[in-house]
């Protein structure tokens, strides 16, 4: 008995972690990385100066600062990657920014990160006290842009174009109609009165495989901590919280798998706070004999009493992703 089990547990813990590093690494997998260590147009690949760009920039710490002024004559500094962008497989385009001023001198800033698939073009734009879309100036989060780096990653699929600040949903972006294939950065200074400004850009990745939202990181309690392959109790629980700024009644329940195979029931559900540290924690339940099914289609056991992580996906209603695991005890029935 102990020889059959031993084959089933390998497998499990090669499929624990091997499904828990695909998701990580699907939505990190950088295509394009520049780095702030040298100039965009020096970079591997190389970003593309547009024609008659004046304005300064420099690479001192490792950091690119882009400046730019009306004085003696507009300047700008405009980077643009060609080529790049397929509208229906989807673009995400990600910058640690800090802007250093914005001056009066105009009508709008023209510090900017733009996304242009071909039909439509889709552009954040920096204040020091805000980021808004260009094309729907209503359209804004309020934050500090000058206080210290943020990280802004903007996602686009078929249209759908979402911006995310330090890991969370802030904007939807309206696009206007525009023929170019392009990611643009930098002060784009299109338009006469554009503001004079100072950014920093610590990096700007783009991975052209796919629009992906951040990685919510979960924490997961999973119930009976011990899981004996012989019990006959119906459910397998999990408690799921999410981190500050993230609410678990948004997760969606039908999204919400275990180890990317068994998926959760629809109900029972219930948001509490079983482990009373304050924070609301969303409980799900898998069905016992379906999870028991999978360890022994799946897993290779080795000795009587094994640890091994079980990891919990899903997504939020915006399509947010989140993970979280747990070690849980499997034993197995005695020869």
């Amino acid at each position: 008995m102990i020889k059959r089990f031993t084959l089933i547990f390998a497998t499990f813990l090669l499929i624990s972690v091997t499904s828990f590093t695909l998701q990580v690494r699907a939505t990190e997998e950088w295509t394009i990385e520049y780095l702030g260590d040298v100039l965009p147009e020096n970079a591997t690949p190389p970003w593309t100066l547009a024609p008659g760009d004046t304005g300064y920039r420099n690479t001192d710490g490792d950091k690119l600062t882009i400046r730019t002024t009306n004085e003696g004559g507009r300047t700008e500094v405009q980077y643009n990657m060609y080529g790049i962008v397929s509208r229906s497989g989807g673009i995400t385009v990600e910058a640690r920014v800090k802007i250093g001023y914005i001056g009066t001198d105009g009508e709008i800033p023209d510090i900017a990160l733009q996304i242009c698939d071909s039909l439509q073009a889709f552009s954040l734009l920096f204040l020091e006290d805000k980021v808004f879309d260009e094309f729907d100036q209503n359209n804004y989060y309020l934050l500090d842009t000058k206080d210290s780096f943020h990280v802004y990653r903007i996602t686009s699929k078929d249209g759908a174009t979402n911006v995310y600040i330090d890991g969370f949903h802030r904007l939807t972006l309206a696009g206007i109609s525009d023929g170019t294939n392009c990611v643009v950065f930098g002060d784009k200074r299109w338009m006469p009165g554009g503001m004079n400004g100072e950014s920093h850009w610590d990096y700007v990745k783009i991975n052209t495989n796919g629009a992906f939202p951040p990685l919510i990181e979960a924490t997961v309690d999973i119930k009976p901590e011990s899981l004996n392959l012989i019990s006959k109790g119906e459910w397998i629980t999990a408690y799921i919280e999410l981190p500050e700024g993230y609410d678990v009644n948004d997760v969606n329940v039908s999204t919400i798998t275990l180890n990317d195979i068994v998926p959760a029931e629809q109900e029972p559900i219930c948001i509490g706070d079983y482990d009373i540290d304050g924070i609301p924690d969303l409980m799900v339940k898998f069905e016992r004999a379906n999870v028991i099914s999978y360890i022994l289609a799946n897993v290779d056991l080795t000795e009587l009493f094994e640890q091994r992580f079980m990891t919990i996906t899903g997504k939020l209603y915006d399509g947010t992703p989140f993970q979280g695991k747990d070690i849980i005890r499997i034993i197995l029935p005695m020869p």
